[in-house]
This record gives C-alpha cells, structure tokens and sequence, in this order.
C-alpha cells in the first residue's frame, strides 16, 4: 500500500551495540495494525520506580486522516495532522 492508507511495519534487531558489521534479524511486524499512523519517533521517558527501572517507551506516529474537524474536508489534512501515542513493551 501507499499514500495515506496503513502500510505494515518492519522491526529490525541488531545482534551488535554499534551499527558498523552488525547482524540484523528480521523480527516481522510488530503492529499489525496502527490506525493510519506513521512512525514519527519514540519517546522514552524515566520509570517512576526509580532510576533502575526499565524506562516507559511510547510510539508517537503521525496521523494525517482521523483529525480533520469534524464536517469540513475540505481542509488541508497536513495543517490538521495529530499525533496518536501509544505504549511500546519491549520483551527480551
């Protein structure tokens, strides 16, 4: 698919902690479905457990098509891009 439809993810794990020489193993989709959003960034923001907990990790995408005002599509979708948050739960 393309444009503004859902295009499926792909998640890469490195065997390495630098990027030069690494081995990268295919991990799949890891959302099969993600509301018409693109990836935008991960935030990672400190546990309230304290400094050894894991960190939370949150997905921001951008989402161009669910946040128009509602009746009016004629506007620009770029000027009424949203972002959707979800919570990312990394397993080792």
């Amino acid at each position: 698919q393309s444009g503004w439809a859902s295009n499926p993810l792909t998640l890469w794990r490195s065997s390495g902690a630098a990027l030069e020489g690494a081995r990268w193993t295919r991990l799949g989709n890891p959302a099969p479905t993600l509301s018409y959003t693109q990836p935008a960034y991960v935030v990672q923001h400190a546990s309230p457990h304290g400094p050894h907990a894991a960190p939370h990790l949150m997905y921001m995408g951008d989402n161009w098509v669910h946040c128009q005002p509602p009746g009016d599509a004629s506007l620009n979708a770029i000027t009424h891009a949203c972002y959707q948050w979800l919570p990312i739960t990394l397993e080792r």
